[in-house]
């Protein structure tokens, strides 16, 4: 949950392309990132 706010905030600052937040953010796959934020915020990134 902490991951996926943080991602928000991320995505908002519009710094970071989705492949660089799931990166720093320590998941290994974009896809697993985007079903989890999905998940969770029932939005896609």
């Amino acid at each position: 949950m902490m991951k996926v706010g943080t991602a928000r905030q991320m995505i908002c600052d519009n710094q970071l392309n989705f492949t660089q937040i799931a990166d720093r953010l320590g998941y290994n796959s974009i896809r697993y990132f985007s079903r989890q934020f999905k998940q969770l915020t029932s939005m896609t990134p």
